[in-house]
Order: structure tokens, then sequence, then C-alpha cells
């Protein structure tokens, strides 16, 4: 959703993305041509430009001129006429590329779940450090590398080697509710004891929510 070369996950989508020396590598869903990026795609193009340096922390994509003319950031970076720029992942017939309106979009979600998840240990009264694992739920999470979701900021790169992929976890939940009564017994149960947190209401959470919108910073840039 709102991705300008954005598809779904079927045959032609990107997948993952490496920006080289030499070029920008791309995997694709089914081996075939590119046609757009998928979630995970975008996610890996973030996750590149920012580990090449082509997007600053703050979201923005650096300058024309930036890179000399020989690096292969500066062939694909483009400038529109209204001065906004872009990066180009593949040229035509099937062009793709990463706007800064897409960057924005990614920084929101970002900042969105970075933020509950600060908000939450801060709830609780725990430190990041106290966590023993971080359990990636959805069919979309399950094709999510540790290194985009860390990458990218979405998560802190400490808990990167503490990430455990669950799977749907909706769609078992209800397949074992509908099979199992003490499984229903222990969801009424659980529903009595869950607490509700609202994140707007929550104390200093604009400041928070900012703060969470950074990136992290580019550890190869050349």
């Amino acid at each position: 959703m709102n991705i300008s070369s954005g598809m779904r996950a079927e045959e032609g989508a990107v997948e993952d993305i490496r920006i080289l020396e030499d070029g920008v590598e791309l995997t694709t869903i089914g081996g075939t041509e590119p046609v757009g990026l998928c979630g995970s795609g975008i996610l890996a193009a973030i996750r590149e430009l920012l580990k090449s340096g082509v997007v600053r922390k703050t979201g923005t994509f650096v300058k024309e001129g930036r890179f000399p003319d020989s690096d292969i950031r500066a062939e694909h970076l483009r400038v529109a006429a209204d001065g906004k720029r872009s990066f180009a992942l593949s040229e035509a017939p099937n062009e793709i590329i990463v706007t800064q309106d897409d960057v924005r979009q990614v920084q929101l979600a970002k900042g969105a779940i970075l933020s509950g998840f600060e908000a939450l240990l801060q709830k609780a009264g725990i430190e990041m450090s106290d966590l023993d694992e971080v359990l990636i739920a959805g069919q979309f999470g399950a094709h999510l590398p540790a290194e985009s979701l860390t990458g990218t900021g979405i998560l802190p790169e400490e808990v990167g080697d503490r990430l455990k992929y669950v799977g749907n976890t909706s769609l078992t939940g209800a397949y074992m509710a509908l099979m199992s009564v003490d499984v229903r017994q222990e969801l009424d149960q659980l529903s009595h004891e869950m607490d509700y947190m609202e994140l707007s209401a929550t104390k200093n959470y604009e400041t928070l929510f900012t703060e969470c919108l950074t990136f992290p910073s580019a550890k190869r840039h050349k």
C-alpha cells in the first residue's frame, strides 16, 4: 500500500535486494524478471539504501553529486525536475524505483512499531536486554529476515539474535480454539488477564514516536 512500485507477494515481486559496488542485485519470487516490490522487498530496499549511505538516518536521500560519477550509487540516483530524489533499482521497461515518499511510508510504520515496543517495555519496567526472545508472527513476518528488521530499525539491533518466527499465529490459534475445549477455556482465562494499553495516551508518547522515526546510521559509507 502507498508504495510507488508496490505489488503483492507473487511471481515477479522483488523480495530481496543488494546494492553492490558493481550494481544492484534483485531477487524475485519465482526467479522471473522484476515487476515490483512486495513488503519484504521494500524493507530490503530501505535497508540497503541506509547501509550504502544513499538515505540518511533522517530518511532523506543524499544530494545529487554526493557520489563520484563512477560510483554505482550515482548512476542509480535520480533527481526529478521538481528536485525530488529517488533511487532506481531496475531500468526500463520494468523500471522499479524507490521514492522519497516510499521511504517516508516505511519510516512511519517503523516509528509506530518501535515506539509501541519501547512503550510496552517501559510499562513493564524492563529493559531490552531483559528479553529472552522476540516473537515475529504473521505470514508476512515469516518472510522478513532479521537483517531487514534491525537494518531498518523496526526492531533494535540488540534483539537480532533473539528473534523467533512463529508463522500465522492467528490462524493457528483459531484452529486450536475450534479443536480443543481446553484451549478455549485457556483463551477465556487469558481474556480476563489482558490489559489494554492506549499508546496515544501514554505519557510523552509523541516524543517517543518522533525519536523512533530515526533510521539506524549507515555502517558502510564510501
